[in-house]
């Protein structure tokens, strides 16, 4: 699936990021986003591709919508383990 591809990219972004190799790690938040956006369209409201996009959007410096993504996803799970721990 999409979503699924995305959380490969994110991992991949991740461990990129923590090499200092920022602009490979960017290019997958990218490719990450892309996917997670299809994702959103296929299968709306689920609350892990509306965590992951707006992880995603922030890493991308869109901290306003990354923020939008995340209190979308609490609407629906407001204990979202992930969610929670990104917005505190």
């Amino acid at each position: 699936t999409n979503y699924e591809k995305a959380v490969v990219h994110v991992k991949s972004a991740k461990k990129y990021e923590k090499k200092g190799k920022l602009e490979k790690a960017k290019k997958r938040y990218e490719k990450a986003q892309k996917l997670l956006l299809k994702s959103n369209k296929e299968k709306p409201n689920q609350p892990d591709t509306l965590n992951y996009l707006g992880f995603t959007t922030r890493k991308l410096g869109d901290y306003e919508n990354g923020e939008k993504y995340y209190l979308m996803g609490l609407k629906i799970d407001p204990n979202h383990t992930g969610i929670n721990e990104y917005l505190g």
